[in-house]
C-alpha cells in the first residue's frame, strides 16, 4: 500500500493580488526526466507536422520537483489552427514505450489546445491557467507572459466550470465502454479532488495542484466528506477500483460534489 505524505506547494498571491509563476523557467529541468521528454517533443512533431506553434511543460517536471515513480510527464501542445479530428490512437502504445524504457515515468499526458483558443478570453479553459501558474516553453514562441493574472477567485477555476459535463462523460464511458483502469481511475479521482478543492480556494486565498493539499483544505470546509475523498487521495496514487465500483463511486461522491459546485456556482450549468 502506498504512503501518502502530507506535502505540496503553495502558491500566495503577492503584493498586487495575483499568483506569482511557480516555476523559474531559467532554471534546467531536472536531468532525470529529460531523456523522455525529448522522446515526446520528437513523438507530437513527427504527429502534427507544420502544425504546431509552440510546446509546453506543465507540472512537477517544470517545477523541478517531480518524484520518480509518481510524477507524470504533462505536455500542452498549441497548434497554429484549430484541429477537427485528431487521431489519438498511437497516444497509448508510446506511453507504454517510454515507461518501459524510463521506469520512474509514472504516465504521459498530452493536451492539444490552438493558438485561437487560448487568447478567446471571453471562454474559460484550465489549460491558459495552468500555463500561466506553472507551464514552462520547451519548444516555439513563449505565449505564457501574454496570458491574463490568475487571482484567488473564479479567474482561477479549472474544473468548476465544466465539471457538469465532466461528470455527464465520466458516467456515460463507464457505462458504454470498458476502460483502462490504471490511468482511467486516478484521472477521475485526481478531477475530483482538484475539484473539491476549487469549492473552497475563494475563502483560503491561495492556489495549489497538489493532491494533499488540496484533500486538507477540502477537509477543512467538509468534514463530513473527509474519509472518502481521502480514499479518493489514495485511488490516484494506487488505483485498485474496478470498473462497477468506480461507477459507483462516480454515481455517489461525484453526484454529491456537482450538487455542491451547482449550489455555489449555478452560473456554470
Amino acid at each position: 500500500m502506498i504512503l501518502i505524505q502530507p506535502i505540496g506547494e503553495l502558491l500566495i498571491p503577492n503584493k498586487d493580488g495575483y499568483f506569482d509563476r511557480a516555476i523559474d523557467p531559467s532554471q534546467p529541468i531536472q536531468a532525470i526526466w529529460q531523456k523522455p521528454l525529448k522522446l515526446c517533443v520528437k513523438e507530437i512533431q513527427a504527429r502534427l507536422p507544420n502544425l504546431i506553434h509552440s510546446i509546453y511543460l506543465r507540472g512537477s517536471v517544470a517545477r523541478g520537483s517531480a518524484v520518480k515513480g509518481i510524477s507524470d510527464i504533462d505536455i500542452v501542445i498549441v497548434t497554429k489552427n484549430t484541429i477537427v479530428d485528431f487521431d489519438k490512437s498511437w497516444e497509448r502504445p508510446f506511453i507504454k514505450v517510454v515507461r518501459q524504457r524510463y521506469h520512474f515515468v509514472d504516465d504521459i499526458e498530452f493536451g492539444i489546445v490552438s493558438y485561437q483558443s487560448l487568447f478567446n478570453f471571453s471562454r474559460p479553459i484550465g489549460v491558459r491557467i495552468l500555463l500561466k501558474l506553472q507551464g514552462r516553453c520547451i519548444k516555439g514562441e513563449d505565449l505564457i507572459p501574454r496570458l491574463p493574472e490568475v487571482y484567488p477567485n473564479k479567474s482561477s477555476f479549472i474544473h468548476i466550470p465544466y465539471f457538469h459535463a465532466f461528470q455527464k462523460r465520466i458516467k456515460f464511458t463507464l457505462q458504454t465502454k470498458e476502460v483502462y483502469l490504471p490511468v482511467f481511475v486516478p484521472w477521475v479521482a485526481k478531477r475530483y479532488i482538484r475539484t473539491g478543492f476549487e469549492l473552497c480556494i475563494e475563502k483560503e486565498n491561495f492556489f495549489t495542484r497538489d493532491l494533499y493539499k488540496c484533500y486538507e483544505v477540502f477537509g477543512k470546509y467538509y468534514p463530513e466528506k473527509k474519509h472518502p475523498m481521502y480514499n479518493l487521495l489514495g485511488q490516484a496514487l494506487e488505483p485498485t477500483l474496478s470498473q462497477d465500483q468506480l461507477l459507483s463511486l462516480v454515481n455517489t461522491f461525484g453526484e454529491w460534489l456537482q450538487s455542491e459546485v451547482h449550489k455555489k456556482y449555478p452560473e456554470y450549468f
